[in-house]
């Protein structure tokens, strides 16, 4: 288990303990479909980075635009371990299933950082993409997306 996981599994236990149900199931639902990365494609990153001209804070719009112009790769967001936990969005190559990361890969305090480790849970590309054509705005989806696929605790 890394320690993004190991982040929002003391979430789930202690912090949300006396939280409403229907938090903490949707808390359980992303550990349930949270997927673990500790592989980053350096050389992808700064390829995807250049291209897409990508600012460091703005994950969300970096990768949700790159997703657009290349289908091959998958959408996650959920939190980094680099020190400590941020919540980000980034990419996952198909083939390989390394971390693509736009955001981040430009900073050299990640670089130079702790090992990174990911968790977080994949969003379709569909359901990002008509997200992005609604709002016309890029934001975090993970909870949107979380609520509208788990039935409400009765």
């Amino acid at each position: 288990m890394n320690q993004a996981r190991k982040y929002v599994q003391l979430l789930y236990s202690e912090v949300l303990r006396s939280a409403s149900d229907a938090v903490r199931s949707r808390y359980r639902q992303v550990l349930d479909a949270g997927q673990e990365f500790d592989r980053v494609d350096l050389e992808a990153s700064r390829k995807l980075h250049d291209r897409g001209r990508c600012q460091p804070g703005e994950c969300y719009k970096n990768c949700q635009m790159a997703l657009c112009s290349n289908p091959e790769l998958r959408y996650f967001e959920g939190w980094v371990m680099s020190g400590i936990p941020i919540e980000h969005a980034w990419l996952v190559d198909g083939d390989s299933e390394s971390v693509i990361e736009p955001t981040l890969v430009d900073l050299a305090s990640w670089l130079d950082g702790p090992e990174k480790e990911y968790f977080g849970v994949e969003i379709p590309a569909t359901f990002v993409r008509e997200r992005l054509v609604k709002s016309m705005v890029a934001q975090p989806l993970l909870w949107r997306f979380v609520n509208e696929t788990v039935k409400e605790v009765l």
